[in-house]
């Protein structure tokens, strides 16, 4: 069967919904099906996103089997009341626009 997994957080983030969404696909995984991530890129809990990904609009990346696909997303380097919808509603949309790739 083919799943995709949706979810703003991903490994390597080790607190807080990312080690139940990797250990998700990667038991479905284990099991046979196709699963596929769509995340946004490592952020938490530091509210920093790494150098490397910060002029990236799309990654992805293969861990332990499983396709994760980084979507950009607004990271604010203070969080606020708007800054944080800004930040939920940028990775909406630009998953939304990637999930209709897969």
């Amino acid at each position: 069967m083919r799943i995709i997994v949706w979810g703003i957080n991903y490994s390597p983030e080790f607190t807080g919904i990312a080690p139940h969404s990797v250990a998700l696909c990667e038991f479905l995984h284990g099991l046979g099906h196709d699963v596929e991530m769509i995340s946004g890129f490592y952020y938490y809990p530091t509210w920093t996103k790494r150098p490397e990904d910060r002029r990236r609009l799309y990654r992805t990346d293969i861990i332990n089997g499983v396709p994760v696909h980084r979507c950009w997303q607004f990271v604010p380097g203070q969080a606020s009341a708007l800054k944080r919808i800004m930040h939920e509603a940028t990775f909406v949309f630009t998953s939304t626009l990637r999930a209709f790739v897969l």
